[in-house]
């Protein structure tokens, strides 16, 4: 059956200029145009469709309200915004119901581009049983605002580190959490950065964008006795920059450097949103998994009918994450089931980064390497060199080993 998409415009031109700009994809989608949310809203009572694409400024119901009672709706269908610049104000009042946002005019190959990684996120989640479990998370967290903005921005090729400072510059918090970061131990430098646009220029746009997205997700989970995330986001940085300096063991390149840090350091989102939504049967799963030692991850299918893994790969690919990112969100206990694992890539380093570093914990974890996928990609003989830069991946403090994970 192929995917359904709802597009709703009230500007008869630009529905079809939408038909125009999508006609090649007519045999992949099943797509309809309707010009406006009530319209909109009376199909959906009849059909549940895949994504909705909508605009922001429309008479009567506009684009925040329209996907509020979409959500309401089909929980599950991808929401996605697609307006003009002037509309930053509506934008961020309707980020708690949108997936993402796509900037008027819109390139036909992006638009499809995002359209096709929404469509296929669907995939990583095994059965309807998952499906319905998302549906019913009703906490699921949004990209914060920062990351929002930072993206429109870079959008524009004469984007600039002056830019992209100015605007996490603003956020006196966020600005603050950064500095922080990047002067860690984790990250061993030197001296000491005191700037946001040092900073940026160190780091990078694309590190920047991913410690920006998870400073924002992390702080909208309290501090519980279920879930202990500052052990987490701990662990999760340390998984980063671990990835990152295998990948550059590896020899691989700026890009899949920066998934791989990008991937480390959110691999475990879908604890957070387990935890947060679901804390008794969570603290359930997590006393199962240590009565019988095993890994949460493993007892995980029982309780929720997927893992984190799986739930955490689904959230990013609606926020419209990098493919490889989102694949080694999803796969990184079980690298083997990917079908973008048959070579070394990001996914291979953030399962060994990961592995390694629970490795290094009291007691240690045993087991959770797959030596199996390393051999059948040829990488098996590399775990020496990469359990030496997960070590070095490590603060001092925590060189020698790590407390038990939650």
């Amino acid at each position: 059956m192929k995917p359904k998409i709802l597009f709703v415009d009230d500007d008869p031109l630009i529905l079809s200029a939408l038909q125009r700009m999508l006609r090649s994809v007519r045999e992949e989608w099943d797509m309809e145009f309707l010009p406006s949310a009530e319209e909109g809203l009376r199909r959906m009572e009849s059909v549940a469709f895949d994504a909705v694409v909508s605009d922001m400024r429309m008479p009567q119901m506009n684009g925040q309200e329209f996907l509020d009672r979409v959500m309401a709706i089909h929980p599950q269908t991808a929401r996605i915004i697609l307006s003009g610049q002037s509309d930053q104000e509506l934008i961020v009042k309707s980020l708690g119901v949108t997936h993402q946002f796509l900037s008027k005019p819109c390139d036909p190959e992006t638009l499809k581009e995002v359209l096709r990684r929404t469509l296929t996120v669907g995939s990583l989640l095994p059965d309807e049983q998952i499906k319905q479990l998302v549906a019913r998370i009703s906490s699921l967290p949004t990209a914060p605002d920062l990351y929002i903005k930072i993206n429109a921005v870079l959008q524009s090729p004469e984007a600039s580190i002056s830019d992209v400072a100015t605007l996490v510059s603003r956020d006196i918090g966020m600005t603050a959490k950064i500095l922080k970061v990047i002067n860690s131990a984790y990250f061993g430098l030197p001296q000491a950065i005191s700037s946001v646009d040092h900073a940026v220029e160190f780091l990078g746009f694309h590190t920047i964008k991913s410690l920006i997205l998870t400073v924002g997700t992390f702080s909208r989970f309290p501090e519980t006795g279920i879930l202990p995330v500052e052990h987490l986001w701990s662990h999760s940085l340390s998984t980063a920059v671990a990835a990152e300096k295998i990948v550059r063991l590896e020899r691989g390149n700026q890009a899949m450097r920066e998934e791989a840090f990008t991937a480390g350091i959110l691999h475990d989102t879908g604890k957070l949103i387990l935890a947060s939504n679901f804390p008794k049967l969570y603290a359930q799963a997590a006393g199962s998994a240590k009565k019988s030692a095993r890994q949460l991850v493993e007892v995980e299918p029982q309780f929720f009918g997927a893992t984190h893994a799986n739930i955490g790969g689904y959230l990013l690919g609606l926020w419209g994450l990098q493919e490889a990112v989102v694949h080694a969100v999803s796969h990184h206990h079980s690298p083997g089931m990917s079908a973008s694992g048959r070579s070394f890539g990001v996914l291979t380093a953030v399962h060994a980064a990961n592995a390694l570093l629970h490795e290094r914990e009291t007691p240690p974890q045993p087991g959770s390497l797959d030596k199996d996928y390393l051999d059948s990609i040829g990488m098996v003989d590399r775990i020496p060199a990469w359990r030496n830069a997960v070590a070095s991946s490590l603060p001092e403090s925590q060189s020698q080993q790590t407390p038990n994970r939650p």
